[in-house]
């Protein structure tokens, strides 16, 4: 049996609602596209085509707020300073309200 080095946090597993899991529900979850992306939406950037994609992670090492869902650009030759943006969030209804507001942000901010 290994045990965990004092020194690294213990892994903590999320279902989309929140709900702590165990690894093996982790991994089937994970392992279906339709339970992992929350949205996806095209956007032109410095007239690159890119996605705006918001992933669920359901993995942390804290258990208060965890950070369980990702909002990223897929950069599909997009600026530097637009590749590398990441946003991060605790529920699904933050993900989703937050996904939004990240399209409506580049998307106005290119127009």
């Amino acid at each position: 049996m290994s045990a965990t080095p004092s020194h690294m946090p213990a892994v903590v597993y999320f279902d989309r609602n929140g709900r702590r899991i165990a690894r093996q529900t982790w991994l089937a979850l994970s392992a279906r596209p339709d339970y992992v992306v929350i949205a996806r939406d095209p956007i032109c950037v410095d007239g690159n085509d890119a996605w705006v994609i918001t992933t669920w992670l359901g993995i942390a090492t804290t258990t208060t707020d965890p950070p369980i869902f990702q909002t990223f650009i897929d950069e599909a030759g997009t600026a530097p300073h637009v590749r590398h943006l990441r946003w991060t969030w605790s529920s699904l209804q933050e993900a989703q309200r937050g996904h939004r507001e990240v399209v409506r942000q580049l998307t106005s901010a290119r127009t």
